[in-house]
């Protein structure tokens, strides 16, 4: 058994510009998230905006806020 507890991934407070999904995401991978900005705009204009808007519409919904 791991010696470290499962993190969670939840939206984050601190960092968000938006929703809070891709601070969450930083926080959780333990990544600058601005690295993940910068690839999610890459990602969405490769995509023509359309499927990268749909993901962190839907990764705004299925992700929880945390709790105090």
């Amino acid at each position: 058994m791991s010696k470290h507890p499962m993190k969670k991934l939840y939206k984050s407070e601190d960092s968000r510009v938006a929703g809070g999904v891709i601070g969450g995401l930083g926080e959780w991978m333990e990544v600058n998230p601005n690295i993940l900005r910068t690839g999610y705009v890459a990602l969405a204009v490769v995509t023509a905006i359309v499927p990268a808007a749909l993901i962190y519409a839907a990764a705004h919904f299925i992700i929880p806020k945390k709790k105090d």
